[in-house]
């Protein structure tokens, strides 16, 4: 349990950072900057990020007990469109 929850911390630290902070050949800060103005990069970061964060606040929350049912659909359905997206990408 305490690795999935270090994975889950790690690709929503991820998702938010990707698109500010360089990570080598992972992401191209510059082209990102030159392609959006500052705020649609906030919004964007913003939107797609919640439904993540949601999810590891809730995985926090019931951290070492049983998670209720929204929880856990809320964390496949989330996870299953995060994962359908990358390989897309």
């Amino acid at each position: 349990m305490t690795v999935l929850f270090a994975l889950q911390c790690f690709h929503v630290l991820f998702l938010g950072l990707h698109d500010w902070i360089p990570l080598g050949t992972l992401d191209d800060v510059k082209a990102v900057r030159a392609a959006n103005p500052f705020h649609k990069l906030v919004a964007g970061t913003l939107i797609s990020l919640t439904p993540f964060a949601i999810g590891l606040a809730g995985s926090a929350i019931y951290f070492g007990r049983a998670c209720p049912a929204w929880l856990f659909w809320w964390l496949w359905i989330s996870y299953g469109f995060l994962f359908v997206g990358e390989l897309t990408a």
